[in-house]
């Protein structure tokens, strides 16, 4: 659980950086209508009540053991979240400051939780992950990285 914990604020830590970024972004994305507020609140609230029901489970956590035999079915789940959130939520998001903003920063989070577990996972077993498990996180950089140009591309379509 102290694994967590520690890996919980190092992530948590590097969110902060994004509200700095947020002033140069919002000069030039339309500001979100009430019906753009609402669509971008619960389509946010949904994913955050997935990604606190995670949460309890590695909350749940006590012992070295339960550690390492539950990290690999909570880094399963949270790639699912992470890609959910990304190939599906994401895209339906209207493109004002509100849901932009926003977004960047539930995805960012996801992101970071993944990679954070999967540190976790390597500290406590001093290995990398499984096989299964490496693949997918590969997998899932990969696709990450794509869809950062592609966001990268679009912030400054809409920002000219």
């Amino acid at each position: 659980m102290r694994y967590l914990l520690i890996a919980f604020v190092v992530f948590l830590s590097f969110t902060t950086g994004i509200a700095a970024q947020d002033g140069e972004l919002n000069q030039n994305i339309p500001a979100c209508t009430s019906e753009e507020a609402t669509l971008a609140t619960e389509l946010i609230t949904d994913v955050s009540e997935d990604f606190a029901q995670l949460g309890s489970r590695a909350e749940d956590i006590n012992t070295q053991t339960e550690v390492q035999a539950a990290l690999p079915g909570l880094i399963r789940d949270y790639d699912i979240l992470q890609k959910h959130w990304w190939n599906e939520i994401y895209p339906q998001l209207p493109e004002c400051s509100f849901a932009l903003n926003w977004s960047l920063r539930v995805g960012r989070v996801l992101d970071d939780s993944l990679v954070t577990l999967s540190l976790v996972y390597i500290t406590t077993n001093g290995t990398v992950p499984e096989a299964e498990i490496n693949t997918m996180l590969k997998e899932s950089l990969q696709e990450r990285l794509i869809d950062l140009r592609d966001q990268q591309a679009a912030f400054e379509e809409l920002a000219h």
